[in-house]
């Protein structure tokens, strides 16, 4: 009775619902146990939410109830839980058959009478042929809880960046739950993001609102944190719940709530170590005329001077634009086209220029259609026309990377009008996304630029455009984004078999090793026998400029 008085939350009928999705920075007590550890990090997450009244559902990040785990297995088995099936409807708080960390996360949807979707380490008995000696499946696993602590979800991710330890399901499970307020949920888990299966299965069957827990590794120019969420959330046009594990060294961290096309609610990336819960009211149905009442960034401030140069320490990978195509911008040209494989874009501008001053960015035109590796952990198809900032125009190398101290730069440009616009056969085995970022490593406010389609030929051809629609003088990026998964590689035969990658981006010359290691514990003897699958290239790349295995 006192929490229904306390924390009464939204019903079928209202238009709204309330959530919550929290970035958060896991404890780094490596002198603790696992377990300790694991207690600790939930008991920071209750810690986060203490207080906040009225939430219907809280999304917390990828990995960080667990982040520090050995990949060792009898580590990951300590650590793991044993996940009930979602029929079972479970009630862990209090239940000392699952480990201490498992049983607060129930509690604690109940504290807050709250649907709570954690990310944790699954394990999973394995009795059949293929399966490891020690008899475990490991997965990364999102668990869902209702109001009263009960599970009512599990998702295991489908496409692990690396985690090499992990287990994946055949099939990638298009995994859903529906609220008592009437709305019904999707998961899926980071770098499925970015995959055709199952995040736009979901979309495609119909589900309109996502929790996303992710641990990102932003990689500059075109999929920092902010900047992947916001243009998943505006093509497919669904509400999308971002909680973000945070950590500077490793350039992890974002969050946010998305109002499907509209863009942004709030979002925030925390800059050194730390944590934040943003809230806001989502709307459950929305249209192109729906005006929000609030829009922007969860920081205290909006200036983006100030949030840029918080972010002087945030590691940021980057992508290797030297594969790309690329066309230096000039103040005194206003249009070109480019052509590369079966896609032709269209780029006009006006822009102008007061100086050039020492540390300054310029821009260049940036077009490829082909096959791209995300970190070297996948090959992707990617369809990509956009303005990206340069250090030095004559160097693609040195475009779309930051200078060090973002208060020595000076900002000699304005852009004023900018179109960008290409040609896509329609499929759904691709899919096009608007792209901008701003020196504050956040996307420009929805705004401030329109996203259109336009069709041809009886609906196989579309135009996609992206138009500019107030001046920018902090602009870093702004163009398509496509992904073409076609021309994937990586999981085959129901996810019996997977092609590991490892490609070699500049040249060595003092290389010794160069190559794939792996693991197969079903050879396993005893304490002086291991087996592997080992292949290993041992070659003077003073012969080769590239290498790939």
């Amino acid at each position: 009775l006192l929490i229904d008085i306390f924390f009464k939350g939204s019903t079928a009928t209202d238009t709204s619902y309330r959530a919550a999705v929290v970035e958060y920075y896991p404890v780094q007590n490596f002198s603790a146990s696992d377990a300790e550890r694991a207690v600790e990090n939930v008991k920071n997450y209750g810690d986060l939410i203490d207080g906040l009244q009225s939430l219907d559902i809280i999304v917390f990040p990828e990995w960080t109830i667990t982040q520090g785990v050995s990949s060792a297995r009898e580590k990951l088995a300590g650590i793991s839980v044993k996940v009930p099936d979602n029929s079972e409807e479970a009630t862990p708080c209090g239940n000392e058959a699952y480990p201490q960390f498992f049983q607060d996360l129930s509690c604690l949807a109940q504290t807050h009478a709250a649907y709570l979707v954690a990310n944790l380490l699954e394990k999973e008995s394995c009795n059949s042929s293929g399966c490891a000696s020690d008899g475990w499946n490991f997965y990364n696993t999102n668990v869902v809880f209702d109001r009263k602590g009960r599970i009512i979800l599990r998702y295991r991710k489908f496409n692990p960046f690396g985690e090499a330890e992990m287990n994946i399901t055949k099939e990638a499970e298009t995994a859903t739950f529906t609220t008592d307020f009437d709305v019904t949920f999707g998961t899926f888990i980071c770098f499925d993001i970015l995959f055709e299966k199952p995040a736009l299965e979901l979309v495609r069957n119909g589900v309109k609102h996502i929790a996303f827990p992710t641990m990102w590794f932003s990689e500059l120019p075109f999929l920092t944190a902010l900047q992947s969420q916001e243009m998943f959330a505006i093509e497919n046009d669904v509400v999308f719940l971002a909680a973000g594990a945070n950590s500077e060294t490793r350039g992890s961290g974002g969050s946010g709530i998305y109002q499907g096309s509209l863009g942004a609610v709030k979002y925030d990336i925390v800059s050194n170590d730390g944590n934040r819960v943003i809230v806001a009211d989502v709307l459950k149905e929305w249209d192109s005329n729906t005006k929000l009442d609030y829009q922007g960034d969860a920081d205290e401030t909006t200036d983006v001077d100030v949030l840029a140069e918080a972010l002087d320490g945030f590691t940021l990978l980057h992508d290797n634009l030297t594969e790309y195509h690329s066309y230096q911008m000039l103040v005194e040209e206003d249009s070109q086209s480019f052509e590369h494989d079966e896609m032709k874009c269209e780029v006009s501008w006006k822009m102008s220029n007061t100086s050039f001053p020492q540390y300054h960015y310029d821009y260049s035109l940036f077009y490829y259609s082909g096959v791209r590796s995300f970190s070297g952990v996948r090959n992707g198809g990617v369809d990509v026309c956009a303005v990206v900032f340069c250090k030095d125009q004559e160097n693609p190398a040195d475009c779309g990377t930051r200078y060090a101290q973002y208060n020595t730069i000076q900002w000699p440009y304005n852009i004023e009008e900018l179109t960008i616009k290409a040609n896509f056969t329609v499929s759904n085995s691709s899919i096009q996304f608007p792209n901008t970022l701003l020196s504050s490593i956040r996307p420009l406010n929805r705004s401030d630029y329109e996203w259109s389609s336009k069709y041809y030929e009886d609906g196989k051809i579309v135009e996609r455009k992206i138009t500019l629609l107030h001046p920018q003088n902090k602009l870093l990026v702004f163009g398509i984004y496509g992904r073409d998964f076609n021309r994937d590689g990586g999981y085959y035969e129901d996810g019996k078999i997977v092609e590991r990658k490892i490609t070699l981006l500049h040249p060595q010359n003092k290389l010794l090793v160069f190559g794939i290691y792996g693991r197969d514990f079903n050879r396993d003897g005893g304490s002086s026998v291991v087996s592997v699958n080992l292949f290993v290239v041992f070659i003077s790349l003073a012969l080769f400029y590239k290498l790939a295995v």
